[in-house]
């Protein structure tokens, strides 16, 4: 909640200050994620075919011509549900099959301009932000991933329609120090490297001169490389060899949305 105060905080100060807009959107979240041992074998996976979201979004102008327009946007999003486990027990390895409740939330800041052209504009930036994911697999066991990232950005638009444009960015997220607090251990396992690529498809249109509605499709693909051996007591034994495996998430997103400039 922290950052969703600096969010709004912000968002006050710009809006007195130049123009803009702001933003909301719903969005639905398909989840695949699997953990992966040596062999690159399945240990376990989490799958949902919907899980609830929204997203709040300002951009703030910084210098729009005929040729060029750049801009500060900022954003925070939220996702939670349940998904389908199937994988093993922590330490016997009996195999369980049970329900698990996800919370993601992910807030970022970046700087974005694009080139105006003939016939398309092409788009790039960076973005910098921040991304924690809990998972309380049990009563007994959970697991919070959380790390900042930094992510350059490329991407084309082109209107297609009058009022409609379409848009096609791809981004490439960069976990920095990324880690996992499990609630049975005292220290953080740290994370190998960590990183998603993400393909976004907004299609937007333009209602009037202040509000846009748009929606927009995403795949995302983040690969977590295993960790550090991490010891520790689980129902009263010790463990000195506890590590966080090889894991990919397949993700697909669907948003639907309103834009109101000022």
């Amino acid at each position: 909640m922290k950052f969703l105060r600096i969010f709004i905080l912000f968002f006050f100060v710009t809006n007195l200050m130049a123009s803009g807009s702001y933003s909301f959107s719903l969005i639905n979240m398909q989840m695949d994620y699997r953990e992966f041992d040596a062999n690159g074998n399945i240990l376990d996976s989490e799958k949902a075919n919907s899980i609830f979201g929204w997203e709040i979004g300002y951009t703030f102008n910084l210098n729009c011509d005929l040729k060029r327009y750049s801009s500060i946007v900022l954003k925070a999003s939220e996702f939670s549900g349940y998904a389908n486990y199937e994988g093993a027990e922590l330490i016997s390895g009996n195999p369980t099959v049970s329900s698990t409740y996800e919370n993601v939330y992910d807030i970022s800041l970046a700087y974005l301009e694009k080139r105006k052209l003939e016939n398309f504009g092409i788009l790039y930036g960076l973005e910098g932000g921040y991304h924690s994911w809990y998972r309380e697999l049990s009563s007994n066991q959970n697991e919070l991933y959380y790390w900042f990232y930094a992510a350059p950005t490329i991407g084309i638009s082109k209107e297609i329609y009058k009022n409609f444009d379409i848009k096609l960015l791809l981004k490439y997220k960069y976990a920095l120090n990324p880690k996992m607090k499990a609630n049975s251990f005292s220290d953080d396992f740290k994370l190998g490297t960590t990183s998603t690529i993400e393909l976004s498809i907004p299609f937007i249109y333009k209602y009037n001169n202040q509000v846009n509605i748009f929606t927009e499709y995403v795949i995302s693909q983040q690969n977590i490389a295993k960790s550090n051996f991490v010891s520790g007591y689980i129902d009263g034994k010790y463990y000195n060899t506890i590590y966080e495996p090889d894991s990919t998430a397949n993700n697909q997103y669907i948003k639907f949305g309103f834009t109101f400039k000022y």
